[in-house]
């Protein structure tokens, strides 16, 4: 988060990815990892800031979860949800 002009911080609502209710439909509010290659690749998944997101499955064991972005499935770690933010959208 960018500070204001008065130097507050703003306070950024969501959970992990990893820790949405299952089935709901939740937005993307913001990712934290700073690492190039990482970003590129959430952004080839359409996990950006905004985005729309449902986490359909959670493999058991600490296994990936199986997510929907937009009309599109996908698989991921749960190292790699765990540095995205959502809120569930309200109905």
């Amino acid at each position: 988060p960018i500070p204001s002009a008065d130097g507050v911080v703003p306070i950024l609502a969501g959970m992990q990815l990893q820790d949405l209710p299952l089935g709901a439909t939740a937005r993307v509010t913001r990712v934290t990892d700073r690492d190039s290659d990482r970003l590129r690749y959430l952004g080839e998944l359409g996990l950006y800031p905004g985005a729309s997101v449902v986490v359909l499955e959670r493999m058991p064991f600490e296994g990936p979860l199986r997510i929907r972005v937009d009309a599109n499935e996908h698989i991921i770690g749960r190292p790699l949800a765990a540095v995205i933010y959502a809120t569930v959208d309200d109905k």
